[in-house]
């Protein structure tokens, strides 16, 4: 089986993946989410070889990612502009003011305003912000997190039409200044949303 749960790859304490090949560790909650990668050493005795046929299929599935994770690089740096119709919105909130070394809040409502299922939530929060931050709790927990130069990039499951996605992220406040948080929320349709909050830290 080709997943996560059975590769020497997959730290199961910490669920990540530590592949020497990565830039940086890949948290993945679920186990068996993933059943196509290119770097799984299989921990199953006798696992066979894979052949041309599932090696070509991997390296399609994988330079799809990649040209989707490029899109959505150059979207979050204004590279291109993406902005098809949108069927996700979005609102954020954030503590405005908190004293160092205390607990600020921020808070995403995001809802399916169409007809149809949206089958990936993807949000995007700049690292410069984060940075400033200790990340004490994230509710709910996303399915993947993806760090980037930039920004990191959280993934999350489907949404129903008419169904909304609360989330809820608890930051331990680190470093005094007035912050800017940049949030972008992503479909399988692309671009959806950009929303901004400002948070001051006081000495």
């Amino acid at each position: 089986m080709i997943t996560c749960r059975y590769c020497l790859h997959y730290d199961r304490t910490i669920l990540d993946c530590g592949h020497p090949l990565l830039s940086d560790r890949v948290h993945v909650s679920d186990p068996d989410l993933f059943t196509q990668c290119p770097y799984h050493a299989s921990t199953l005795a006798g696992a066979a070889p894979l052949s041309t046929r599932s090696r070509l299929i991997r390296l399609g599935v994988i330079a799809s990612l990649l040209i989707f994770a490029a899109s959505l690089f150059a979207v979050f740096f204004h590279i291109v502009p993406w902005m098809p119709e949108p069927t996700l919105l979005m609102s954020v909130t954030a503590t405005e003011q908190v004293a160092e070394g205390d607990t600020a809040l921020v808070r995403f409502i995001v809802w399916n305003v169409s007809d149809q299922p949206v089958k990936q939530v993807l949000l995007a929060l700049n690292r410069t912000y984060l940075s400033k931050f200790i990340l004490q709790s994230m509710d709910p927990k996303p399915a993947v997190l993806v760090p980037t130069a930039g920004a990191r990039f959280y993934y999350y499951g489907p949404l129903q039409p008419g169904q909304d996605l609360r989330i809820e992220i608890s930051l331990l406040a680190r470093r005094p200044g007035t912050h800017r948080l940049k949030a972008q929320l992503y479909s399988e349709h692309g671009l959806q949303r950009r929303e901004e909050a400002i948070t001051t830290i006081l000495p």
